[in-house]
């Protein structure tokens, strides 16, 4: 038997890995607090977007895209406020279980750590997905740029 089992089996962890947490908690809590800044700073700039660009539009940009746009805005600005949320509720209970040996703290931290790994994922499979789109969208113009078609 290890000492890593001897600790398991005492329900608990090495003094270490609930420094690294304690430290990880710190951290994690630092980045969700200022992403969460900045989604409600987004989220407020996106919705005077729709209250002022609603109503505005020009001959380049009609006003419903210019609203349409400021809906994604708010919209991604919102899946980004949810994921700060979920990295800042994993990172209290991580820290909470560094300090208070409560397990159900700790399960919580993964739990919500998972949920924002999880929607990480979605969003980067997404996100391939439009970059695989676009390159195929610019690569049909390669040969209309190089023959001087469009200039």
């Amino acid at each position: 038997m290890t000492p890593l089992d001897n600790q398991t089996l005492e329900n608990s962890i090495s003094p270490m890995s609930k420094d690294h947490l304690r430290s990880i908690g710190g951290w994690m809590r630092f980045i969700a607090i200022v992403y969460i800044i900045f989604s409600v700073l987004g989220i407020l700039g996106a919705i005077a977007g729709i209250a002022t660009n609603s109503m505005a539009g020009s001959e380049m940009l009609p006003a419903f895209a210019m609203l349409g746009g400021s809906i994604v805005f708010l919209i991604l600005t919102g899946v980004a406020l949810y994921l700060s949320v979920q990295m800042l509720q994993s990172a209290n209970g991580f820290r909470a279980y560094a300090e208070t040996n409560n397990v159900a703290m700790l399960e919580k931290g993964f739990v919500k750590h998972r949920t924002y790994l999880l929607l990480m994922g979605v969003l980067t499979i997404i996100m391939l997905i439009l970059i695989v789109i676009s390159l195929g969208t610019v690569a049909k113009f390669i040969p209309m740029i190089m023959s001087g078609a469009l200039g």
